[in-house]
């Protein structure tokens, strides 16, 4: 069976065999305007074609923007961002306003679903240029995805205020494309916000307002958002018969795509009703549409989706398989938030079947891609979904070590790695959101983006840590840092997790550092001091959840904390009482909770017996009393602990 987009570029390029360029570009432009990519995608192709074989390498730009466009769902999101910014500085783009607005809006569009303040940026020169050629069409998109994107950084009033005078505008404008398109957004953000009833009216406006046109008939986000908020207000059976209504549709027009991403949404409703079994089967048809789509985004999501309910059910082998192939679809793509993802659940996988060795292999490649992408992010809104993805990745390698016996010196560079990186960036003035635009950053910025590209097609963990060391110098050498010394410790920090001889000699022989992992089905503390260091098995994050929050209750009360409550575990620990102060590294719902209170082995408050301070990781401990300072001692600093950030 041909994949589904190959034959609609043949019965595309069929259609246009006696057609020119100029007729393809207006037919795919118009599908574009309807925000339909996929169909005018072959028309952009052979546009394209056709330009460049008469020389017009204007045109041809213009129709290779909208062909990358339509390339996206197959795509990275991030590798799609960069090309585009590369086309930005290019002669043409520079000079022609129409083609510097149709290579930022389709940037845009790509940024908005991996960084919210680039998607920014390209909005708000979208904004200018179209003010400028005076296109009062791309002046409301521009201004209603600005909307969008302030709500993604947490600007809610900004966001709707711009999204609902953009809504109004387009609806008098009758651009229905952005009408469906922001009624559905504004839906989700309902659903988000905990109301599904007033999110279903905002989904029937969306479908309602793009009944009368073909391309827009059957919108997948109002869809999908429809039956996500059926299925919250426990309407499932109307939600699974929407689905079906709308797989039908998906069918009838052999949308293949469209078919794999509302049949992995119904196994999701499968799941959710108790239905694994249903769930899996479903999950297994919805494969090949999205191999026959090619659509390897949502082939990748489905991969994890199905290898985690496989492992559910008990189904360790086909678990393992559905991860690797996977791994194989989102590494193709070089897709940056789910190999790496996919990576630790094979490796759980693997270790489920006792290999261990072969799951630690698949973890350390996990956290190396993951430390590898990082570098370059100047946005804490990436920075943060890629320590989000090293988070999951860190569990997975604790839970392994602890399993096997390791000792803390091999743990502790494993929770730092995790841990430790976007913090000493903040502490040496990165991520920001600041990003230095002069040449030289943007050549250091394709350098690292190049060295990126190469992790993808690295097995071996050596050859893997040497590009690492590359990708790590080339970072250093594009920052601007006043002092060289810092640069140094900076590439050396990122090149070598903190170890545990180096933590334990910035501690004072009176202090003991506490860091807590908190995870299911059992949670840990490392214990450190100057001394030694040891693991200490807790109660998993579900029964301390529980625990915190009966002691958080009871503090707002005025009351004591319970001392048969199992929080007392926390700080229960060996040769506590040899020392003065602790240092808690907390994770998790251990954020909330004032270690002070807690009682020791002896019956007594922390805080009678102990000064107590608290810092964000080791690394930020380490960072801030190993390095000289101008304003204070540095056997001050080093003797003082941080206090509670």
């Amino acid at each position: 069976m041909r994949p589904f987009w190959l034959v609609s570029l043949l019965t595309g390029l069929s259609n246009l065999y006696a057609e020119g360029p100029a007729e393809a570009l207006a037919k795919a432009d118009s599908l574009a305007d309807l925000r339909a990519w996929s169909r005018a995608e072959p028309f952009f192709i052979e546009a394209e074609r056709g330009f460049t074989q008469v020389g017009d390498s204007r045109n041809a730009l213009y129709a290779t923007l909208g062909r990358i466009r339509g390339e996206l769902p197959r795509r990275s999101n991030a590798e799609v961002s960069q090309q585009l910014a590369e086309i930005l500085e290019s002669p043409l783009a520079i000079t022609d306003d129409r083609i510097r607005l149709r290579c930022l809006v389709i940037k845009g569009e790509t940024d908005e679903d991996y960084d919210a303040l680039l998607a920014e940026q390209d909005w708000r020169e979208a904004l200018s240029i179209a003010k400028r050629l005076n296109d009062n069409q791309w002046v409301n998109r521009a201004n209603g995805e600005l909307g969008i994107v302030a709500a993604l950084q947490g600007k809610t009033s900004e966001g709707l205020f711009l999204l609902a005078s953009a809504l109004k505008a387009a609806e008098e404008s009758q651009d229905l494309s952005s009408v469906v398109r922001w009624l559905s957004i504004i839906g989700q953000g309902f659903i988000q916000f905990g109301r599904p009833e007033e999110a279903l009216k905002y989904f029937d406006r969306a479908l309602a307002a793009g009944s009368p046109v073909e391309e827009l008939r059957y919108p997948l986000m109002a869809y999908a958002g429809k039956v996500n908020a059926l299925t919250k207000l426990g309407r499932t059976k109307e939600a699974r018969e929407l689905l079906a209504s709308a797989l039908t549709v998906a069918r009838d027009h052999e949308s293949l795509g469209y078919q794999a991403e509302l049949l992995r949404t119904d196994a999701l409703l499968a799941e959710t009703a108790g239905l694994r079994d249903e769930a899996i089967a479903i999950l297994q048809q919805a494969l090949q549409f999205a191999r026959s789509a090619s659509a390897n985004r949502i082939l990748a999501e489905i991969y994890l989706d199905l290898g985690r309910l496989q492992i559910a059910a008990g189904q360790k082998k086909d678990a393992a398989n559905s991860f690797k192939s996977g791994v194989e679809v989102a590494r193709s793509m070089r897709e940056r938030l789910l190999t790496p993802r996919l990576l630790a659940k094979f490796a759980e996988s693997e270790r489920s079947q006792g290999r261990a060795v072969e799951a630690r292999e698949l973890l350390q490649e996990a956290s190396e891609v993951t430390e590898g992408l990082l570098a370059g992010v100047w946005s804490p809104w990436v920075k943060s979904r890629l320590v989000g993805i090293m988070d999951e990745v860190f569990l997975a390698r604790v839970r392994l070590e602890t399993g096997m016996g390791s000792a803390p010196d091999r743990l502790l560079p494993i929770i730092e790695q995790a841990r430790g990186r976007a913090l000493t960036d903040l502490l040496m003035g990165r991520g920001q959101g600041e990003r230095n635009t002069a040449v030289a950053a943007k050549e250091g910025q394709r350098r690292i983006s190049a060295l990126q590209t190469q992790l993808w097609g690295v097995k071996s963990a050596v050859a893997r840590q040497r590009l690492l060391d590359k990708i790590f110098r080339a970072e250093s050498d594009m920052m601007a840092v006043s002092v060289q010394e810092d640069r140094k410790r900076q590439v050396e920090l990122k090149r070598n997790p903190l170890r545990m001889t180096n933590l334990r000699q910035v501690l004072a022989p009176d202090e003991m550092l506490l860091e807590y992992v908190v995870d299911d089905p059992a949670s840990f503390v490392l214990i450190v001091t100057r001394e030694q260091a040891s693991i200490q098995k807790l109660p998993g994050r579900t029964q301390l959840k529980k625990s915190v929050d009966i002691a958080w209750k009871a503090i707002q009360a005025g009351q004591d904390i319970d001392a048969t409550l199992p929080l007392p575990e926390l700080i229960r620990v060996p040769n506590i009482e040899t020392k003065t102060r602790i240092i808690v590294v907390p994770d998790g719902d251990l954020h909330r909770l004032p270690f002070e209170l807690l009682t020791t082995s002896k019956g007594a408050r922390l805080l009678q017996s102990h000064a107590v301070s608290y810092s964000p990781s080791a690394t930020a401990l380490y960072f801030i009393r190993s390095q000289p300072h101008r304003d204070m001692p540095r056997n001050l600093l080093k003797n003082t602990p941080l206090p509670r950030i």
